[in-house]
């Protein structure tokens, strides 16, 4: 008797690609452009979420697309009108390996950076627990901050938050985003400050930072980077 078994077909034994696979996805989305509005930013939100679900860290091509903008729509419309697939993957793969070149400057800046900050803050010889040695890695990953959020996010008091801040503007590690005015406040032994108290609304950034001035980290919040 002849047994009937399901015979897969010969693609089914080849294993796609992640590279291709978000080629292949982003133009499918865009081919079918289901929603009024948003579509764009959605299609190119699913790539590094792809990556993300692999194990690998979100890459964004936003940037490389709007560089390369007109070819990003040729290899498109060439998928979509008439099936041409190879340079649009092309295209795609190119646009993951310059991101991927781009995050890891980005990265050994911020290092950089950040042990730039810590070596000020070392030497203004503080106390061993000084909040201020703790700020560094807090502002690295948030360069908008107030002295609130601060004191949230390091479960100190404010007055703590407040000094810790005042010592790195101090080093010129951060400034106010609205600076106060220079006249600077007394303090109880009578000599002045060389930087007033924040107020709790406050907003202060970081001020040396190379790799803010492409806008990489503006984000639409309140940073503002210097030209």
């Amino acid at each position: 008797m002849r047994v009937l078994q399901y015979a897969p077909a010969e693609e089914a034994f080849y294993e796609v690609p992640l590279v291709m696979r978000m080629a292949i996805v982003h133009a499918q989305f865009e081919t079918i452009h289901p929603f009024i509005d948003g579509d764009g930013r959605v299609g190119r939100i699913l790539l590094p979420l792809m990556l993300v679900a692999e194990g690998y860290p979100p890459v964004y091509l936003a940037g490389f697309l709007k560089a390369n903008q007109e070819l990003y729509y040729q290899t498109l419309g060439a998928v979509q009108l008439k099936g041409e697939w190879t340079e649009w993957v092309r295209f795609v793969a190119t646009g993951v390996e310059i991101a991927c070149r781009e995050s890891i400057q980005t990265a050994q800046e911020l290092t950089a950076l950040l042990g730039g900050w810590k070596e000020r803050i070392s030497a203004l010889e503080l106390r061993a627990d000084a909040t201020a040695y703790r700020l560094p890695d807090f502002l690295i990953g948030t360069p908008v901050v107030t002295v609130n959020q601060v004191a949230e996010a390091l479960g100190i008091a404010f007055p703590a938050a407040n000094r810790a801040l005042a010592q790195l503007q101090g080093t010129g590690i951060v400034e106010p985003l609205r600076p106060e005015k220079k006249s600077g406040l007394r303090s109880e032994r009578g000599d002045r400050t060389p930087h007033p108290p924040h107020p709790a609304g406050a907003v202060l950034r970081p001020t040396d930072n190379n790799m803010f001035r492409d806008g990489r980290w503006d984000g639409k919040r309140r940073f503002r980077v210097d030209n």
